[in-house]
Order: C-alpha cells, then sequence, then structure tokens
C-alpha cells in the first residue's frame, strides 16, 4: 500500500462507538454550542455586546427514547453550571406535539440549580408560525444559534434564514429529511413553502425532473442537489453539510447543514463534523455518520481524495505566496477538506518538491514522528 509521507492526519485513528445518529446530533450540536458561547462571551466581554439566545423550532423532549438528555436539556445543563451563560444565555423552544413540550417543560423543572438561570426557558406549543416569523422580520438579534426543521414552520423562506444570519454570531443548524420534502413538492398547500425555499424556478424544475418511473435512491440525490444548491445560492453565508445513513443499507436518511456567515464558526462546526464522520480516506472526513462502518474492521486508506486536494491547489494557487491559513481561507468553503488535510497536502507537496515553505521542513518541528506546519507558515507555489 502506498503510504503518503504527510502529517497527523495519516496517524491511525479510532472511531469512536456511537450508538445511533440521535446521539450524534445531539453531540455536534452540543460541542459546538460550548465552543460558540465562548466566542460570544469574548465578544461580549471586549465589545460591551449583552446576552445570548438558543432557539429550536421543533424541539425535542426532555428525554430521548433510551432515558438520556435531549439537546434542550444538554444545553440547560452546561449553562446552570456556568456562571457567565447562567446569568446572559435566553433559550426559547418550540414544538407543534403537546407531549412533547410537557415533557420538555417537566424535565426543566426537574434541573437542579434551574433558578440559577437569569432568564427562564421558554417553551410554547406551536409551529411557531406568527411568533418566529414576525420576530425574524422585524428584530434584531443578539448572538444567536438556532436549531430548525426548515419545513416545521410555516413561512419562513430563504430570505428569512439570510435574516436569521445577518447579525453577528447568529448561526443555524438545519436538519433535511429528504422523504418529506419529495412527498411536500406535488402538495398545492405546500407549493409556497417550497417555492419560497427553492424559488419557483428551480421548484418547478425538481417536480419535473421527478416525474415519471425515476429509482428511489436517484429521485432523493436530485432532491438533495437542488436543496443543497438553493442554500449555496444565499449570499454570504458559509454552509457545512453532513449527512446519516441508514443501518440497514448503505442510503440517505437525512442530512444536517449548518449555516454561518463568518469563517471561523463554519471552520469550528467542520472540525466537529469531521470528528463524527464514521470514514476517513487518509484524514479525509466523509462529512457522514454512517452505522456499517462502525462495523467494520478494515481501514480506509483510500489516498484519491487527498491527491486531488494536492493538485488542485497547485492549479489553484499557481505563482502565489501566502500563509497556509490564507490558503484554507481561501479554497476550502464548500470542500470538505478540514484545516489538518490542507497541511497534509502542503507538506506532501513541499517533501515532492512542488513548492517552497518557510520556514522548510528541516526548521519546523516534528510531533509524533511527523513534520508538522504552522498556520502562519508561508507557501511559494511556483509559476509553472
Amino acid at each position: 500500500m502506498f503510504n503518503k509521507i504527510i502529517g497527523q492526519a495519516v496517524v491511525d485513528k479510532i472511531i469512536e462507538k456511537r450508538t445511533n445518529a440521535a446521539d450524534v446530533k445531539t453531540s455536534i450540536v452540543i460541542n459546538y454550542f460550548e465552543v460558540w458561547a465562548k466566542f460570544v462571551k469574548e465578544a461580549n466581554q471586549k465589545n460591551g455586546m449583552k446576552g445570548l439566545a438558543y432557539s429550536e423550532v421543533f424541539s425535542n423532549a426532555g428525554l430521548d427514547d433510551i432515558n438520556r438528555d435531549s439537546s434542550p436539556i444538554s444545553i440547560l445543563r452546561y449553562a446552570v453550571e456556568d456562571s457567565w451563560l447562567s446569568q446572559s444565555l435566553k433559550t426559547v423552544f418550540f414544538d407543534e406535539k403537546i407531549d412533547r413540550i410537557r415533557q420538555l417543560k417537566e424535565e426543566i423543572q426537574g434541573l437542579q440549580q434551574e433558578k440559577r438561570l437569569v432568564h427562564q426557558p421558554k417553551t410554547y406549543y406551536s409551529k411557531a408560525d406568527n411568533v418566529i416569523t414576525q420576530h425574524l422580520q422585524f428584530g434584531k438579534f443578539v448572538p444567536s444559534l438556532f436549531l430548525m426543521d426548515p419545513f416545521s414552520t410555516k413561512g419562513l423562506s430563504k430570505k428569512m434564514l439570510l435574516a436569521m444570519v445577518r447579525d453577528w454570531g447568529c448561526d443555524i443548524i438545519l436538519f433535511f429529511n429528504n422523504n418529506r420534502f419529495s412527498k411536500w413538492l406535488e402538495r398545492k398547500e405546500k407549493v409556497w413553502t417550497i417555492d419560497n425555499y427553492l424559488g419557483n424556478y428551480l421548484a418547478n424544475n425538481l417536480r419535473q425532473m421527478l416525474r415519471g418511473n425515476i429509482p428511489r435512491e436517484e429521485a432523493k440525490s436530485i432532491v438533495m442537489k437542488a436543496f443543497q444548491q438553493s442554500l449555496e445560492n444565499i449570499f454570504g453565508v458559509n454552509m457545512v453539510p453532513f449527512q446519516f445513513l441508514s443501518k440497514k443499507e448503505p442510503r440517505i436518511n437525512h442530512h444536517m447543514f449548518f449555516l454561518s456567515r463568518h469563517f471561523m464558526h463554519y471552520h469550528i462546526m467542520k472540525e466537529i463534523m469531521a470528528r463524527a464522520s464514521t470514514r476517513m480516506d487518509y484524514g479525509v472526513p466523509s462529512m457522514t455518520y454512517n452505522p456499517i462502518d462502525l462495523t467494520k474492521l478494515k481501514k480506509a486508506e483510500n489516498t484519491d481524495k487527498l491527491t486531488a486536494l494536492e493538485n488542485d491547489l497547485t492549479h489553484y494557487f499557481r505563482g502565489k505566496t501566502l500563509s497556509v491559513w490564507s490558503i484554507y481561507v481561501k479554497h476550502s468553503v464548500g470542500k470538505p477538506y478540514t484545516l489538518q488535510n490542507y497541511k497534509d497536502a502542503l507538506i506532501q507537496l513541499e517533501v515532492d518538491r512542488r513548492l517552497k515553505a518557510n520556514p522548510f521542513v528541516g526548521n519546523r518541528p516534528f510531533r509524533n514522528g511527523y513534520s508538522t506546519m504552522a498556520n502562519k507558515t508561508i507557501i511559494t507555489f511556483p509559476a509553472d
């Protein structure tokens, strides 16, 4: 097996076992919230800003099917243990199912030290049709993290999604159910909702493409590409996609999308989703949770993705000199590669004498037997 001479990503990794997709989704949300809240806290202290907010539109009940905390309770547990968050965080939870809201209220009331929260959590038995859409249209947000299913709320559109990330520190985590979206395409009462996300032209084209006997998985792929394209067309917004596959066969169940106008937030979520991936190809994450991968002992050693990155970098930055971090910022949006993947590709190119690095490899420290490369390392790509 050809072994690339690269950095940390080539080190053998043991994928942490996760019991189900719900665990992974909650873990991604909580991990991001913790880092995001620290960024907001620093900004509050520097700029005199006040407060932050966390909202779920389609909230989970307080406990999942096997009595573990869902995302609302996990967020609140974290907040009550942090003196700044307990004073600053506002939380709002919507759901159309009364039983889930009742259970969530009970679990919130049962939290130890719940009264330490200056702003008590608000829960609404509603699809949030009027409450949230009016707020989105007219409100100016404190830094806010939204977790939502876009098709659970009537009246939301791409325009409103852009409004939700308009203000500093505001990010969105979207869940997308492919099956439900496909069924809604032909329902008259859902035409307005679908068209407002995709636009009339893209939505009508999609309806035409799905008519006839199209294989199920091919239809799913067409729908997914259309929805992802609609999100990518939101000006100035960076997006990270993550997909969840079925337990029994390699087919997509649903997706999670992260939207932010801030590159550092995009970078952080990409790193979190990369760690949640169940497959790595020489360190390049699949951005997929596939339960079947967890049952396999064979390691993924496909070098194609990393080689493709190496070749793309030499073409894209031909004749240019810039830092490792600048390369990552300019090139990584919309691609599955992490910062470490970029460093590994650049180190390989340096070893192959296809670029020059300052300081060069001999003057940089080694860690665990592999060369390192700092974000500030200067890279020069040849002009020819």
